[in-house]
């Protein structure tokens, strides 16, 4: 009888997905043997019973669109493992994702192993989304370093306990699902540790693409975010490092910004006033015919922009590098200056979609 923790592994798909066929076979050669694929699969197409390996997987067959959730549910439920790994259709993982994964978990004693999350895909939008899963993947480590805890989770792969599943009641209807599952193993205590296996999301190749991922994801968010409002209120006061990484790492750049004029706005108005107004205009009569507070606050912005750029830019490279992310420097200026505006842009209307409640088609996350 084998001593080795069993290990069901379940992939949600609605219809079909192309990259199915590569996650199968990177599972089937793994050298672990106490291992079982589940596929549990909403409307599929011809084509879907035709991918290669899934005779060796247990086939969950809905001929109806019943919803990523309730599949996941269906599926950890019959599943024989004492552990349970997630993963989405559009993953890339290691051949030995089983093996390194039990490994760090019964060594860490981890109720849920999370991976780091990187994107793939050489186009510019591509590039873009990646650096956000990276720096998630940060904000993420963070807490498994500190806390061991996590009150958000995503959901693309991560590995769990079965008992612990059952014990936080599994996955609850919500848009974000992943992230509600987090706040419950918060609540309820589990272990969060982040491993360095690394996993690698598909991105959306194209912008209508990207914006309708986005905007499902922010609706997805707002509805967790006013469900929870005043238990993440109390959480955040309980490790006020949440909000503060949170901010930093996942919002940025806006609110390092904001952040950086707290710190140093009373040091840069005293040195400008002592060191560079009242001599400058004192050499210069000619700066005393213009408002001074105009250019007092000019500077005094752009200074502060300057330097809250500085400072996210080193954070960025920071994360970018210990995750072997590749990039151009190009990239990081269209990630501050382009990118994050529109995503928050995003973020916002997906919150006053959920707010107004105006009725929206979300694929089929049901």
């Amino acid at each position: 009888m084998s001593s080795q923790p069993k290990v069901s592994i379940v992939i949600p798909v609605f219809r079909n997905s192309a990259n199915l066929k590569y996650i199968l076979k990177a599972l089937f050669n793994d050298s672990y043997k106490e291992k079982e694929v589940i596929v549990t699969v909403d409307e599929p197409d011809g084509d879907f019973f035709n991918t290669e390996l899934i005779d060796r997987c247990l086939l969950i067959v809905n001929n109806r669109r019943i919803g990523k959730v309730e599949s996941l549910n269906r599926a950890y439920k019959m599943a024989q493992g004492d552990y349970i790994i997630f993963l989405d259709a559009d993953v890339m993982i290691p051949d030995d994702l089983i093996s390194r994964s039990v490994k760090t978990a019964t060594e860490s004693g981890a109720d849920i192993l999370d991976y780091v999350k990187l994107g793939y895909g050489k186009k510019l939008l591509e590039r873009m989304a990646s650096m956000d899963y990276a720096i998630s993947s940060a904000f993420l480590e963070l807490g498994s370093k500190f806390l061991k805890k996590t009150i958000a989770l995503d959901g693309a792969a991560f590995m769990i306990k079965k008992d612990s599943l059952l014990k936080i009641g599994g996955f609850r209807h919500f848009y974000a699902e992943d992230l509600d599952l987090g706040l419950k193993s918060y609540i309820n205590g589990l272990k969060y540790v982040m491993s360095d296996i690394k996993v690698f999301v598909k991105q959306p190749e194209n912008a209508k693409k990207w914006f309708d991922q986005r905007i499902r994801w922010s609706y997805g968010l707002s509805e967790w975010l006013l469900n929870n409002f005043f238990r993440l209120i109390f959480y955040v006061m309980e490790a006020p490092w949440f909000f503060v990484s949170f901010l930093v790492f996942v919002i940025s750049p806006l609110t390092s910004l904001g952040l950086f004029y707290l710190v140093s706005a009373p040091f840069i108005n005293n040195f400008m006033m002592l060191y560079l107004f009242n001599p400058l205009i004192n050499m210069t009569p000619l700066f005393s015919k213009f408002p001074r507070i105009y250019f007092f606050y000019f500077t005094r912005f752009f200074t502060i922009f300057a330097g809250s750029f500085v400072v996210t830019i080193l954070v960025y490279l920071l994360i970018l590098k210990h995750y072997r992310l590749k990039f151009t420097y190009y990239d990081l200026l269209i990630y501050y200056f382009i990118y994050q505006p529109l995503l928050l842009v995003t973020y916002m209307l997906g919150f006053t979609i959920y707010v107004l409640r105006i009725k929206v088609e979300f694929n089929w996350k049901v």
